[in-house]
C-alpha cells in the first residue's frame, strides 16, 4: 500500500471523528452568551424566553402537527402502495413505480414553488377565516408527502421482497384470511424498517425550511430558525430553536423504533415470488389509484417545468437575457464546488472504513448512523455555531490573561471557518454530514457484514482481494459512479443546511438562489422556475444512474433530498 493511500485512509478515520463536532456545538451555543461588558457567561435566559413565549409555542405546535400528520399519512399510504406494487402485477407497473420514486430526489422547495404558481391567490395567509388561512399548511403537507410516501413505500417494498413467499401461503392454507396472514406473518417482519422510515420522514419534515419559506409560513420552527440566523446576533437563540427540534424529534424516533421492534434479519436472496395478476376490475382500480397519486405528486413539478419554458402561461415576465444578470454562473459554480467537496469528503470517509482490510467493524456504528437523528437545518446551526464558540473561547482566554499563541490560533481558526464569499470548509462539512445517512445506507446494504459467497464470486471473476472485499462489505456500492453522481447532485442542490452559510450573494448556490429570486419583482419567479428546472433534471438523471441495476435494494440506502 502506498504512502498516499495510507494517508487518505487515516484522514478518513479522522473525518469520522471530527464530523460529530457539527452537532456537539449546539448545546454550548445555547447556554453561552456575552455579557454587557463583553465577558463570556453561561445563561439559561434564552431557554426561559422560549418557554414563556406563546408565539414560539405556536410555531412548535404547528411544526409538530404537520410533521406528525405527514408521517402518519406516509406510513399508511406508503405501506399499502408497496403491498400493491410488490405482490400484484398489472399493466404499466414499472412506469408508475419509476414516476412515483423520482420525486424522492426533488427538493421540497421545488414542489412548494409549483404549488405557489398554481394556487397563488389562495396562499395569502393574511385572509383569516377563508381558505387562505389553512390552504398553505395543506400545501406543505402535499409537498412533504411527495417525498415521505415514496420513502416509506421503497423501504416497505425492499423488506417485502426479502420475505419467503411460502410463509403467507402456508398461513392461507391452514385457514387464515389474507388480512390475518398479513397481520400475523408479514407485518411483524417489515414493521421495524417501516418505523425507521417513518421516523426519517418526521425528522426531515419537522425542520424543513423550503416549503415554509416559499409558502410564507412564518409560524414554524424552520422559518423562525432561518430568521434568527439572519440577524446580527443569531446565537444563542438559533441554537435554542435547533435544540427544541431535537427535543421533539428524538423522543418520537425512540417511540417509533420501540413500536417497530428489533430488526429481524431477512434472507438476502430469497426465493422470488411471481406477482399475482389482478382481475381487470382490481387492476383498473389499482392503476387509477397509482395514477392519481403520481398525478398529485407531479402536478407542482410539471407546473414549475412549464413555467420555466412558457412563463407567459402563468402571467410571468420572460427570462430572456436575464439569466446572466442574476449571477447564474456564480450559482452554478458554487454548487459544483460544494458538490465536489462533499463527494471528496465522503470518499475519504469511505477510505477510512477500509483501513482494516475493508471491514466496517473498525468504527462504532453510532459514528456512521448518528446524523439521521438530526434535521439537516439543525446540523447547519451546529456547524455555524463552531466559529462563534471559538471566538467566545478566545475572548475568555484573553480576559483571563492567557493570551499569546493560543488566542491567535483560535482567532485564525474562527476566521477560517467563518462563511465567506464562496462555499467554505464549514459549509462542505455541514452538507456532507446531512448526506451521511445516504452513505450509511449504501454501506448498510450489506448490513449482515462480510458476505463470503460474494467474495468468492468476485475472486472467481478475476477481482483482486481488495476489490472482492469491497464488494462483499458494501463499500463498492458507496464508491460506485452512480451513487457518487447522486451524492454530488443532492449536495449541489441542497437547501438545508446550505441556506445558513450564504450571507453574501457571491456564496449562494443554485438552491439558495432559487429561494432568494422568488420574491424579486420583474421576473424573479420565472428565473426561479428556470433554476428549479435545472435542479429537477440533474437530480432525476443522477437517480437513474444510481438505480441502474440496483433498484431492488434502493429502499435500503436511498434518502430524500432536503
Amino acid at each position: 500500500m502506498g504512502l498516499f493511500q495510507r494517508l487518505g485512509r487515516w484522514a478518513g478515520v479522522g473525518l469520522w471523528l471530527i464530523v460529530p463536532t457539527v452537532a456537539l456545538g449546539l448545546l454550548p451555543a445555547s447556554v453561552l452568551d456575552r455579557g454587557p461588558s463583553g465577558d463570556v457567561r453561561p445563561t439559561l435566559f434564552p431557554f426561559a424566553l422560549g418557554a414563556l413565549d406563546p408565539f414560539l409555542w405556536n410555531c412548535t405546535r404547528n411544526s409538530l402537527v404537520v410533521a406528525a400528520f405527514v408521517s402518519l399519512l406516509s406510513l399508511i399510504l406508503g405501506v399499502n402502495l408497496a403491498r400493491l406494487v410488490t405482490r400484484r402485477s398489472f399493466w404499466g407497473r414499472p412506469i408508475l413505480i419509476a414516476l412515483g420514486v423520482a420525486p424522492l430526489v426533488v427538493p421540497p422547495m421545488v414542489g412548494a414553488l409549483g404549488l405557489r404558481l398554481l394556487f397563488g391567490p389562495w396562499l395569502e395567509t393574511w385572509r383569516s377565516g377563508s381558505v387562505g388561512s389553512w390552504f398553505p399548511w395543506l400545501c406543505w403537507v402535499w409537498v412533504a408527502m411527495s417525498t415521505g410516501v415514496p420513502l416509506v413505500a421503497l423501504v416497505t417494498g425492499a423488506s417485502l421482497s426479502k420475505l419467503e413467499p411460502g410463509w403467507a401461503d402456508a398461513a392461507r392454507q391452514v385457514g387464515a384470511s389474507r388480512y390475518q396472514a398479513w397481520r400475523k406473518m408479514v407485518w411483524p417482519l417489515v414493521r421495524p424498517s417501516v418505523s425507521h422510515a417513518t421516523a426519517t420522514v418526521f425528522t426531515l419534515t419537522l425542520l424543513d425550511p423550503g416549503a415554509p419559506l416559499l409558502l410564507g409560513l412564518r409560524r414554524t420552527l424552520a422559518f423562525q430558525t432561518v430568521e434568527s440566523l439572519r440577524t446580527a446576533h443569531p446565537f444563542p437563540r438559533a441554537a435554542v430553536l435547533a435544540l427544541m427540534s431535537l427535543i421533539l424529534a428524538v423522543p418520537l424516533r425512540v417511540l417509533l423504533r420501540w413500536w417497530g421492534g428489533p430488526s429481524v434479519p431477512l434472507a438476502a436472496h430469497p426465493e422470488r415470488a411471481h406477482p399475482e395478476w389482478l382481475s381487470w376490475k382490481f387492476a383498473a382500480a389499482a392503476i387509477f389509484a397509482l395514477l392519481a397519486s403520481v398525478a398529485l405528486v407531479w402536478l407542482p413539478i410539471w407546473g414549475v417545468m412549464i413555467a420555466a419554458v412558457r412563463p407567459a402561461w402563468f402571467g410571468l415576465a420572460g427570462t430572456a437575457g436575464r439569466l446572466d444578470g442574476i449571477g447564474l454562473w456564480t450559482f452554478l459554480g458554487n454548487s459544483v464546488v460544494l458538490g465536489l467537496g462533499v463527494v471528496a469528503m465522503q470518499l475519504l470517509m469511505v477510505a477510512g472504513l477500509t483501513a482494516n482490510r475493508g471491514s466496517r467493524r473498525r468504527l462504532p456504528r453510532i459514528l456512521i448512523n448518528w446524523p439521521e437523528v438530526f434535521p439537516p437545518l439543525a446540523l447547519g446551526v451546529g456547524a455555524l455555531a463552531l466559529p462563534w464558540l471559538l471566538g467566545l473561547l478566545a475572548t475568555e482566554r484573553r480576559a483571563s490573561g492567557q493570551g499569546g499563541a493560543l488566542v491567535n490560533a483560535l482567532h485564525w481558526l474562527e476566521a477560517a471557518l467563518e462563511p465567506g464569499m464562496g462555499p467554505g470548509l464549514l459549509m462542505v462539512l455541514a452538507v456532507s454530514t446531512s448526506l451521511q445517512p445516504l452513505l450509511a445506507g449504501a454501506l448498510g446494504v450489506k448490513r449482515g457484514g462480510f458476505q463470503p459467497d460474494q467474495y468468492d464470486a468476485a475472486r472467481a471473476h478475476g477481482a483482486s482481494e481488495r476489490r472482492a472485499r469491497r464488494v462483499a462489505t458494501g463499500l463498492a456500492l458507496a464508491n460506485s459512479p452512480g451513487v457518487l453522481c447522486l451524492t454530488f447532485c443532492l449536495a449541489a442542490t441542497s437547501l438545508a443546511p446550505a441556506l445558513l452559510f450564504t450571507r453574501f450573494s457571491g456564496s449562494r448556490t443554485i438552491a439558495v438562489g432559487l429561494v432568494e429570486l422568488v420574491d424579486e419583482p420583474g421576473g424573479g419567479t420565472a428565473l426561479a422556475c428556470r433554476l428549479a428546472m435545472y435542479i429537477i433534471i440533474a437530480n432525476v438523471f443522477s437517480l437513474g444512474l444510481a438505480l441502474r441495476g440496483r433498484h431492488d435494494s434502493a429502499g435500503q440506502w436511498l434518502r430524500p433530498a432536503s
